[in-house]
C-alpha cells in the first residue's frame, strides 16, 4: 500500500499489491506484445525491401557484366574468321 498526497490536501491510498487475476507475467504482457508486433513489422519490411534491393543488385551486376563485355570487345579485337573457298 502506498499513500499519495493530492493537491487539495486529501490523502489517497493506492493498492500496489497484485490482485487474484494478475500475476507478474501479466504486468509484462503488454510491453512484450508491443515488442513482438514491432519485430513482426520489421521482419515484414525487411522481406519487402530485401526483394527490391536484390533486384537492384541483380541489375547492377548485369550492367557491370555488359560494361566489361563491351570493353573487352572494344579493346581486344577478335580476328574475324576467313571465309573458306570451295575447291571444287
Amino acid at each position: 500500500m502506498a499513500t499519495v498526497q493530492l493537491q487539495a490536501g486529501e490523502s489517497s491510498t493506492i493498492d500496489t499489491t497484485l490482485s487474484q487475476g494478475e500475476n507478474s507475467f501479466s504486468l509484462w504482457r503488454r510491453p512484450v506484445q508491443m515488442l513482438v508486433a514491432k519485430l513482426n513489422r520489421l521482419w515484414w519490411h525487411t522481406k519487402a525491401y530485401g526483394t527490391i534491393l536484390s533486384m537492384m543488385l541483380l541489375v547492377l551486376v548485369s550492367l557491370f557484366f555488359v560494361y566489361v563485355y563491351w570493353l573487352y570487345r572494344k579493346f581486344i579485337p577478335v580476328p574475324a574468321k576467313r571465309a573458306m573457298k570451295n575447291s571444287g
